[in-house]
């Protein structure tokens, strides 16, 4: 006749997956730079993206510099 109670469980699951989905597409950055507050400072890909590839420079040199990439290749 009606809906038991656990598939109104059924159904509140389900919900909460799609908003919490959703709120995840809005809310979620990448990369994650640290910033504290990235959340409500940053858009998309702003300044924080800058800062993000100068952090990606400083731990793969390598990757950017071939002076340092000879030098990487030799050890």
């Amino acid at each position: 006749m009606g809906i038991e109670s656990f598939e109104w469980f059924a159904v509140f699951g389900i919900l909460l997956e799609i908003v919490g989905f959703l709120f995840m597409l809005v809310y979620w950055r990448e990369p994650h730079t640290g910033d504290v507050n990235s959340w409500k400072s940053r858009q998309r890909w702003g300044r924080n993206e800058i800062q993000y590839q100068e952090r990606i420079k400083d731990d793969f040199p390598w990757y950017y510099d071939p002076v340092t990439a000879e030098r990487f290749q030799k050890n």
